[in-house]
């Protein structure tokens, strides 16, 4: 085994995407679309360390063992991505109607591991300019394995970004799609169509991952990605001290006939600062409304004709399809 400076790329990646998985394992495990996100991150993480490994190797051997393994990789992350698809943003049609659908395609991916494994040898492993790599010409059902996956994957993510309901929703569609098109790209044009014409070129597709957690990186700081809670998510306030002002018996409704609203918000704070549950709907600007009456946990929904990327916003005219 010996220093190779090629690794660095894969490394990157590794890291990159070990991080972003734990942050989303500790935000919320029960979240269907962070576990597959996390099934994501490991695969990356496997492909990436085969992929140090396989550069660090200093004999065909030891790069059997980790093409073996990177492999692994390479053929659960596209299926991974394409899992991830049909449940983000949220579940599509034929997958909530069939659940036993990518539990198939699974299957399909855990046996063409099995078939990788039972015909790679050493007579497969080459040597380049910047460190082993694993190539075969018997090799072309992972392509068109990776092919099948990718494009129906990138589609479904294109799909659910012009369907997107929200301006958060899409943005967060958006750098998903274009962190796996820069991945799918740079993967088939270095990785491998290049070797198959027997092309000698650096494969980039270790960098394209560090792109895609970049992008999805971006997108859980500034769109909340993964972390995004439900539209309806009632909460309460940090708890005031002395008895509610307001006296309301639970499963009733109340309307205050007010011009401004204050006093109906007056007593909504009253409410959740006493133990109960509360979600404001309005149609003034929450971060005023924040600031006014000291929300923090509240959920607010917005009743507005504009868009906002820190906002829920509601179109007034597209109720039925933005309170789904």
């Amino acid at each position: 085994m010996h220093l190779n400076l090629y690794a660095i790329p894969a490394l990157i990646a590794c890291i990159f995407s070990a991080l972003i998985g734990i942050y989303v394992f500790y935000k919320n495990t029960r979240n269907i679309q962070n576990r597959i996100f996390i099934l994501l991150a490991v695969s990356i993480v496997v492909f990436s360390i085969a992929e140090v490994m396989l550069r660090f190797s200093s004999n065909n051997e030891e790069g059997l063992l980790w093409g073996r393994i990177g492999y692994l990789g390479v053929i659960f992350v596209p299926l991974t991505l394409l899992h991830l698809s049909f449940v983000f943003p949220r579940e599509r049609t034929i997958f909530a109607r069939n659940k036993y659908l990518l539990f198939g395609i699974y299957i399909i991916g855990i046996l063409m591991s099995c078939i990788f494994n039972l015909i790679i040898s050493t007579q497969d492993v080459q040597f380049s300019e910047w460190g082993y790599r694993v190539i075969g010409s018997r090799f072309y059902f992972i392509i068109i394995w990776l092919l099948i996956t990718s494009i129906f994957g990138a589609f479904n993510f294109l799909s659910s970004y012009i369907k997107s309901k929200t301006l958060i929703e899409r943005k967060q569609v958006a750098h998903i799609f274009y962190g796996a098109f820069i991945v799918i790209i740079l993967t088939f044009g270095t990785n491998i169509f290049p070797p198959i014409f027997g092309i000698e070129i650096f494969p980039l597709g270790s960098i394209s991952l560090s792109i895609f957690a970049v992008f999805v990186g971006t997108a859980i700081m500034k769109y909340n990605l993964f972390l995004f809670k439900p539209m309806i998510e009632p909460s309460t306030e940090k708890k005031k001290a002395g008895p509610r002002k307001y006296r309301l018996k639970s499963n009733m409704s109340y309307i205050v006939q007010e011009e401004h609203g204050d006093q109906g918000l007056e007593i909504f704070k009253d409410q959740i600062t006493h133990g109960v549950n509360g979600l404001c709907i309005t149609k003034y600007p929450p971060q005023s409304i924040r600031e006014k009456y000291g929300f923090e946990k509240t959920p607010l929904f917005w009743f507005t004709f504009n868009q906002s990327d820190k906002e829920t916003t509601v179109n007034p005219q597209k109720l039925d399809v933005n309170l789904i």
